[in-house]
């Protein structure tokens, strides 16, 4: 998953390629990978609003055919509508428009608040509103899905109002106690300028800091906040945020630029330290503020129900992330199912492994019993574990490499774009899933980044590295959504569209694609 939708590898599936990896008969698979996530895009219906169908598969490119100048003109009018809300949102996100390659106010941090999202809501209803009154007549296929797709996106980011979410600024996988310390990972940083605007966005960052605590303490007032249980390893994401000085903020003033003279990098290096002295403060405060009045009055129910219009808003989000209708009795029925069969074949597959054939009395084992011994083995075991980070970081991007060798025999198109491996930064590495991606972007020359996680190496198997490598990286994320950035005729509204059914389920069925590129035999 990306950054915006960090991915979470379901321990099942994990113990799953373990099983895969201790046996040599990986037919017994063939019919492993659940296809429900896949599927679950194609049951949107059409409607002119917020139900739109979802087609995973693009439309082919073809080459235009002469039309109607009506036509020609309705298509302009949607273009121009399209560059109407582009610039919009990147008039709001500026460091995101600049990230993806759009022009944007390098100098500006986005605003959070409370009269920018109150004014930002009531532009994404304007936005909407003239966007559902351009002409449908003569546009093209893609262009009318193009339409159908936008329109639904900002429907749901109307609906999405009445439910407060930007009150749930904090947790354990995103939060300003993250997005400040890594300000730097995505900016251009080539010229004296980039520097005097990074300079600029981080003299604005005390005042977002204050804006974001207001923002949790009216989300105490209102009774919307996380659940407590979530948010019990932030106060040690801000202790070692703050401990670490924010000197990956520094580091872009200690380069050399060709148009900058040593009397502009003194001033620029004398305004980061004040501003990053202020942002310390600020974040030593909001930390206070977490640990001592947040946290003790979060709400101790997990369930989302427990939030006021709760039920409401869990059908709201379950519909948003799998575009269905599925009632979360009914996502859940299934899922208990996926469970139930993926279960049966580990229990298929343990019995033809070495390890219970030359053991004879796990023969009398029952299921269950059976089930639990295999699971144990796998965690235990020293030889399915590395014993540094450095060993776990070589060994994802040799899988990586052995996978790129096999995408030519797999993708008739490839993207133009690369990708590497990280470690996720140690201050949030605790709380953070076992890996995820971060998309880049070939106009800003961003490389995606797939992150993987070193903490507590004795929960880092080595047997859920190839499914991880695949489903975060290629052909999973990184192939899927920079194919989706390079197509040539789309608007940028589409290329940066993501539906996570779509997304995640991708990224499920590329694990698959393991099996045919033999890399677990």
């Amino acid at each position: 998953m990306t950054v915006q939708n960090l991915s979470r590898v379901n321990g099942w599936r994990r113990l799953w390629v373990g099983v895969i990896m201790l046996t040599a008969q990986t037919n017994a698979f063939a019919q492993t990978t659940s296809s429900a996530v896949v599927n679950a895009t194609n049951d949107l219906k059409s409607q002119r609003q917020s139900q739109t169908e979802v087609n995973a598969q693009m439309p082919a490119e073809k080459s235009p055919a002469p039309v109607p100048a009506s036509a020609t003109d309705n298509s302009a009018v949607l273009r121009e509508a399209f560059d109407a809300i582009q610039t919009f949102r990147d008039r709001e996100d500026p460091m995101e428009a600049i990230a993806n390659g759009r022009p944007g106010d390098a100098f500006r941090i986005s605003d959070h608040s409370a009269a920018a999202i109150a004014r930002r809501d009531k532009e994404t209803i304007g936005l909407l509103k003239a966007l559902q009154t351009v002409p449908r007549e003569g546009l093209s296929e893609s262009e009318a899905l193009d339409l159908n797709l936008v329109i639904r996106d900002l429907s749901l980011d109307v609906q999405a109002q009445k439910f407060l979410g930007h009150l749930l600024v904090i947790g354990p996988l995103g939060g300003p106690q993250q997005s400040i310390a890594q300000m730097c990972d995505r900016m251009p940083f080539e010229r004296a300028n980039d520097v005097q605007a990074h300079a600029a966005r981080l003299e604005q960052v005390p005042k977002q800091l204050a804006d974001d605590q207001a923002l949790l303490e009216k989300g105490l007032q209102k009774h919307i906040t996380p659940a407590k249980v979530i948010l019990q390893g932030i106060d040690a994401q801000f202790a070692a945020v703050i401990a670490g000085k924010l000197d990956t903020l520094r580091a872009p003033f200690l380069r050399e630029y060709p148009d900058m003279t040593p009397e502009m990098r003194a001033q620029l290096v004398e305004r980061a330290d004040k501003a990053i002295e202020k942002i310390l403060a600020a974040m030593e405060a909001m930390r206070n503020f977490i640990r001592d009045t947040y946290l003790p009055n979060c709400r101790d129910d997990i369930a989302c129900a427990a939030l006021p219009d709760g039920q409401e808003w869990y059908a709201f989000r379950l519909n948003q992330q799998t575009t269905t209708k599925l009632s979360p009795q009914e996502i859940h029925a299934l899922g208990l199912s996926e469970v139930a069969r993926i279960h049966a074949e580990m229990l298929v597959v343990i019995r033809k492994t070495d390890w219970f054939t030359k053991d004879a009395a796990l023969a009398a084992l029952n299921d269950d019993e059976l089930f639990a011994r295999f699971t144990a083995y796998l965690r235990s075991d020293a030889r399915f574990y590395f014993e540094s980070a450095e060993e776990l970081l070589r060994g994802y991007r040799d899988i990586c490499k052995q996978i790129d060798a096999h995408l030519p025999e797999l993708f008739g198109k490839l993207p133009r774009l690369t990708y590497g491996v990280r470690e996720i930064p140690r201050f949030m590495a605790p709380s953070q899933t076992t890996a995820y991606y971060q998309q880049g972007s070939i106009d800003s020359g961003n490389p995606g980044w797939f992150y993987a996680n070193t903490f507590a190496l004795n929960q880092r198997p080595k047997y859920e590295m190839i499914p991880l490598a695949l489903h975060e990286a290629v052909p999973g994320h990184h192939l899927q959504i920079a194919l989706t950035q390079e197509l040539p005729q789309r608007h940028s509204l589409r290329r940066d569209m993501g539906f996570t059914a779509f997304v995640e389920g991708w990224a499920l069925y590329a694990e698959r694609l393991g099996m045919e590129m033999k890399l677990f035999d």
